[in-house]
């Protein structure tokens, strides 16, 4: 076995953060883009809209229930030749395999960080009293601020944890993304292993970074629930207060 290449692993290990940007771009956007979406499929569902209630939860068991890699074939080699007969047959002058891989990447990414987001957004939306709901509106706000100002402040706060691990899987599932042609930090990794069949010094570069990211992403995450937990913290303390001095 040949002695592990200290400089080599170093060498690698700065190429392999030049893919940090790729990998934060597929990590960040489909996260963002899965936010509202999740949040309108979860009230869906919720309200059992006939058609839309049945479809959303086949897209749910489809997205959580198959693997990721074959998600990401299925879009990035199916994907492709259907859209590229679909053009051919409307005559339309597209070269669909033109297109950079990084939107493929970043559409299967988003279409399964969606169903991770509807998922926790409707188990957060169901642990909300629905009587809060009803207050506002008897208190004369409308259905919406009813819903956006009582409700779903507290569901994001519920959905906080969940959103937290559904962020770091999603920054470890882009690791896959070298399968679509994508230069992030795995491919760049993986590149520099095959030709140089060094893949122990070449992965360890990769591995590390995967874990100051997602470590990083984690406590970021616990920072931010910190914060809203502030004012429901310094709320419990006043009444508490209150009590005792009642008593």
């Amino acid at each position: 076995m040949a002695a592990f290449d200290v400089r080599f692993f170093i060498d690698t290990f700065l190429i392999a953060l030049t893919g940090i940007p790729v990998t934060l771009i597929l990590s960040v956007i489909p996260f963002l883009i899965a936010i509202p979406l999740g949040i309108g499929i979860a009230f869906l569902r919720l309200k059992k809209v006939i058609g839309a209630s049945q479809l959303f939860a086949v897209y749910s068991s489809f997205a959580l229930g198959t693997p990721l890699i074959i998600q990401i074939y299925l879009c990035y080699y199916v994907l492709p030749k259907a859209l590229a007969e679909f053009v051919k047959f409307l005559g339309i002058g597209i070269d669909i395999y033109a297109i950079d891989p990084i939107f493929y990447a970043l559409l299967v990414f988003t279409f399964n960080t969606t169903a991770s987001m509807t998922e926790t957004f409707r188990s957060a939306l169901n642990a909300v009293d629905q009587g809060q709901h009803e207050a506002g509106l008897a208190v004369g706000l409308s259905g919406f601020r009813s819903f956006s100002r009582i409700v779903m402040p507290q569901v994001f706060l519920i959905a906080l944890p969940n959103m937290a691990t559904t962020a770091v899987n999603l920054m470890k599932g882009t690791s896959l993304a070298f399968v679509m042609a994508v230069h992030d930090v795995m491919a760049k990794a993986r590149i520099e292993g095959i030709y140089s069949y060094k893949n122990i010094e070449s992965y360890l570069g990769a591995f590390i970074i995967f874990f100051i990211l997602c470590f990083v992403t984690e406590r970021l995450f616990k920072l931010l629930e910190s914060r809203l937990n502030a004012p429901w913290r310094k709320g419990n303390q006043a009444k508490g207060g209150e009590v005792e001095v009642a008593l």
